[in-house]
């Protein structure tokens, strides 16, 4: 059964998760911020459950270190916290604006998380193959390269365990040797897989005509509501938040009007579509299975 965004027409994800990034990037006011960070990580764990504890607490680790780092290189502001190599000030502001671009950056790489999760290749081919077919296939590609990679090294790793070649505690020159030939036969793999890759899409006949589409998604009455609905969000989140000032943070907290909490109303409604749908299906299913 489909859950939530992912069962809606891909058009309608596609332009949630456009406008979820670009609101988490244009508008860095902490307001709006914290509310796409809460509902980017209530989200990404409806989706992950536990499975996703590691991802974030490395990428919550990753932002906080950029925000502690910041004031090194940025020493602006009144508020100095305290002096370091040689009477450089360490400021509050500094501080403040590091955590604000490390959270910024957190929020849009979980949305991109949930991105991965809903919006599978098949969903962006059906939605680009035709109008950009060159650009939809590299697009592709390059999404499964990382993780299409990463397994087939942990099966050259767990083949040279297996001979013997185990480089776990052995010496360091000995566990570079055996990472560089883990590389080389990457490479040899990479080369292979685009040599076949080129051949088998040359026996199908790829670029001899038209583009196709193999799955065909049928627009619903749910997903024009669903898409009036998020482009009524979004137009009234950049609109207010632009008039606000939202979008331009800087190291001191700007003011927070009317109009920046209309702003935020909007972007809160554009949001927390994906968690009403997940939570209002999972809701669904479970008096479904209590009246078994």
């Amino acid at each position: 059964m489909a859950r939530g965004l992912a069962g809606v027409h891909p058009a309608v994800g596609f332009l949630f998760f456009f406008g979820a990034a670009a609101l988490t990037m244009f508008f860095a006011h902490p307001a709006y911020l914290l509310a796409s960070l809460a509902l980017a990580c209530c989200y990404y764990f409806l989706l992950k459950g536990r499975a996703g504890l590691r991802f974030f607490f490395g990428m919550l680790a990753f932002c906080l270190l950029v925000g502690l780092i910041n004031p090194l290189f940025s020493p602006r502001g009144e508020r100095v916290l305290f002096t370091w190599l040689g009477g450089r000030p360490y400021t509050g502001e500094a501080l403040f604006y590091g955590m604000t671009l490390g959270g910024m950056f957190l929020a849009v790489s979980l949305w991109f998380a949930c991105y991965n999760q809903v919006m599978s290749g098949d969903k962006f081919t059906y939605l680009f193959g035709s109008r950009a077919p060159a650009l939809s296939l590299v697009l592709c590609m390059a999404l499964r390269l990382v993780p299409h990679f990463r397994g087939k090294a942990r099966r050259i790793r767990e083949g040279r365990r297996c001979i013997g070649k185990d480089p776990a505690g052995r010496r360091r020159g000995e566990r570079m040797q055996a990472a560089m030939e883990i590389l080389s036969a990457l490479m040899s793999c990479a080369l292979e897989d685009a040599a076949l890759t080129a051949d088998s899409m040359n026996s199908r006949g790829y670029g001899s005509g038209p583009r196709t589409r193999f799955p065909r998604y049928a627009a619903k009455a749910r997903d024009g509501f669903l898409g009036g609905w998020l482009l009524v969000c979004l137009a009234g989140a950049a609109v207010c938040g632009a008039i606000g000032g939202a979008g331009t943070f800087g190291a001191e907290l700007p003011p927070f009007g009317a109009a920046a909490a209309l702003g935020l109303v909007f972007e809160g409604g554009f949001l927390a579509v994906p968690v009403i749908l997940h939570g209002k299906e999972a809701w669904t299913w479970r008096i479904l299975q209590s009246r078994i």
